[in-house]
Formats: C-alpha cells, structure tokens, sequence
C-alpha cells in the first residue's frame, strides 16, 4: 500500500538490471507460519487498494496487476492457512472455507479477469486455469502435495 502511493506521486522511476537486494526465505518467520487471521488481513488491503484504485482512477493495467497479487495472495494463503499443519480445523472444513473464498469477491473477479498470457510461471497459469474452469478439487489436491 505504501509503495501505491509513492509510485502515484514520483515524478520518475529507474529501473536497474542488477540485483540489488537479497531476499531469504526462512520457513518459521512470521510470513511463513500459521496465521489464522490472514484472510481477514488480505480483506483489508484488498479494500485498501480499491479505495486507491477508485480515488486515483485506475484502469486496465493497474486492476490486472491487482487480479494477479490477488491470486497471489490465495496461493500464499493455501500455504500458511489452509494447508498449515498448525491449522487444526479438518480438512473439510478448510476445504469448505476455501470454497467460500474463492466463491466471494475479490477472488471471482480476479480469478474470471486476470490475463493468464501475464502470468510467468506455468505453474501458476495451471493453477489459475483450474481456479477459471472451477476445478477447485484438482486445485486443492495439486496445492496439497507442493
């Protein structure tokens, strides 16, 4: 959300082909463990960004980007949310949980609009195809065993 508002108001942006920045990943920080409050946290930076969207104007472009960190963010949740060993619902029912979101806006919009021609990773443009033909099961089962 900050970044939105930066790159609203800069007056240029470079981009350098050089790595400048390392990411690690370690598997027991917080964007990695359990979190059961997380869908209602990604709730809230969805209204976030469409509030921005709807004072600035956007279109096009901008509301693709939002449908794929949408779809980002169900792929994120599958992993610390729904296929969490710490998450000591049975499965159905976060199955059954997982149908409710994914049957509730954002996602029906992001998954019906986004462009699977912008998606890089074949991997995702499998899982987003399944998630457009509403193949939730094969998706979930898939998502299980990654």
């Amino acid at each position: 959300l900050f970044m939105l508002n930066v790159f609203e108001y800069a007056k240029r942006v470079a981009y350098l082909s050089k790595v400048t920045y390392n990411y690690r990943v370690v598997e027991g920080s917080i964007t990695h463990r359990f979190n059961p409050a997380i869908l209602e946290t990604y709730h809230r930076v969805y209204q976030k960004i469409e509030e921005f969207a709807e004072h600035y104007h956007k279109s096009g472009y901008f509301y693709n980007a939002y449908y794929l960190r949408i779809i980002g963010y169900l792929n994120k949740a599958m992993k610390v949310y729904f296929m969490n060993p710490d998450n000591s619902a049975l499965e159905n029912e976060r199955y059954n949980k997982f149908l409710t979101i994914v049957s509730s806006d954002p996602y029906v919009e992001a998954i019906k609009a986004v462009k699977i021609k912008s998606i890089y990773s074949w991997k995702t443009k499998i899982l987003v195809g399944l998630l457009k033909m509403k193949q939730y099961k094969i998706y979930w089962r898939i998502k299980k065993h990654i």
